[in-house]
């Protein structure tokens, strides 16, 4: 069961969610998120600050993943397109952030998500400052051991955040429970635009 992204650390973190395509309550500062200091696929300097004021959809995961990280990347990118016919991008910000940064670079990252929404943005850094930024998220990372090639792969959680303009998580979403982009993209239009009625 080694093969691809695997899902065991999931089965760890049920106990915590409160259910399943629910808003996660927080109250004053959120368990979710926090500041990080990364560099995207264009070798610019990022940092969370760059992103409050937006909507930040977040997906964490690897450019060697073999299967379900270019699958939530396809759904993204779904997401997004679905999003502009409902003239909706404008209002969010879309990242991909590495937990393998020792093979991607910015330059892997950027030929890497030539296949995706040119709207994602790939994040890296040092391993440092990937530690940083999945323990604020509560990303599980660990690379399995590597092989006769020196390759290797990663188990880690595959979350994908949405983040309100304040930096505070408003909903997470699991790979197993959200399949559909027109799904997905239904539930970021009602966050967005709640609250932008209510503004």
């Amino acid at each position: 069961m080694a093969a691809g992204c695997l899902l065991f650390y999931e089965r760890k973190l049920q106990q915590e969610r409160l259910s399943k395509k629910t808003d996660i309550k927080t109250s004053g500062k959120p368990d979710i998120g926090g500041a990080f200091q990364l560099v995207d696929h264009h070798g610019n300097r990022r940092t969370d600050k760059d992103f409050q004021g937006h909507w930040f959809l977040v997906y964490f995961g690897y450019t060697f993943c073999p299967d379900v990280c270019p699958e939530e990347l396809e759904k993204i990118s779904a997401v997004l397109n679905i999003l502009e016919t409902m003239k909706l991008d404008c209002y969010l910000e879309c990242g991909f952030i590495t937990v393998d940064p020792e093979r991607d670079t910015p330059d892997v990252m950027q030929k890497y998500l030539k296949d995706f929404h040119p709207r994602i943005l790939g994040l890296t850094g040092t391993q440092g400052q990937v530690d940083v930024v999945t323990k604020a998220y509560r990303i599980y990372h660990s690379k399995s051991a590597r092989d006769e090639d020196n390759d290797y792969l990663v188990d880690h959680t595959m979350y994908t955040y949405l983040m309100g303009p304040d930096g505070e998580l408003v909903q997470y979403y699991s790979s197993s429970d959200w399949k559909s982009a027109d799904e997905l993209a239904k539930n970021i239009s009602t966050h967005i635009t709640s609250y932008q009625n209510k503004s």
